[in-house]
């Protein structure tokens, strides 16, 4: 079989097979070079391998399946560890933002409590001084009742002749009439 119609039954390149051939007796990764190098022959300058070199390229198609297999794993174990990454930074970001926020809120909390204890205080010393000023206004107007209510001395009684005087004070006068009402005599 030629080397062309080898390499394609192979499934593996014509330069691949020349290659490996070209290494002669060296060995590669999978000693396929050395084994290959027994299967050629020349003949009339052309040179033929033999159909059972096909076993060798079984094998290293096998190896080299499984090969881009692992690649292919690796490769996406390694994109998704990337992408975890990332979003484990993001989120890290995210967190301390937060932690930031919360700090800010507690800051705030403590001093709202501060205020509250400070009006509380305030209320309190407003409500004391709002029941003082209540009793002393009770006070105050209970002693005016009672003083309102008890003569305090015979000065302060008035004579007969001072309540007369004061009836007559109050007593209206006669009203004027007018002009017409006295030509007319009307009342």
């Amino acid at each position: 079989m030629t080397v062309k119609e080898f390499s394609a039954a192979a499934n593996v390149t014509t330069q691949r097979i020349y290659k490996l051939y070209a290494m002669g007796c060296a060995t590669d990764c999978n000693g396929i070079a050395a084994e290959l190098h027994k299967y050629f022959k020349l003949v009339n300058g052309k040179k033929y391998v033999h159909c059972d070199a096909l076993r060798l390229f079984e094998n290293a198609t096998e190896l080299h399946n499984v090969a881009q297999q692992s690649a292919t794993e690796d490769a996406m174990a390694q994109s998704a560890i990337t992408a975890l990454q990332q979003q484990l930074e993001v989120l890290q970001q995210q967190l301390t933002v937060k932690d930031e926020q919360i700090s800010t809120k507690d800051n705030q909390i403590a001093e709202l409590q501060k205020q509250n204890t400070k009006l509380s205080a305030a209320l309190e010393n407003t409500t004391a001084a709002l029941t003082a000023a209540q009793a002393l206004h009770a006070g105050t107007i209970q002693k005016q009742l009672t003083t309102e209510q008890q003569p305090q001395s015979e000065h302060d009684v008035p004579t007969d002749a001072e309540h007369e005087k004061v009836t007559d004070q109050e007593e209206p006068e006669p009203q004027k009439r007018s002009l017409f009402a006295r030509i007319f005599k009307r009342k």
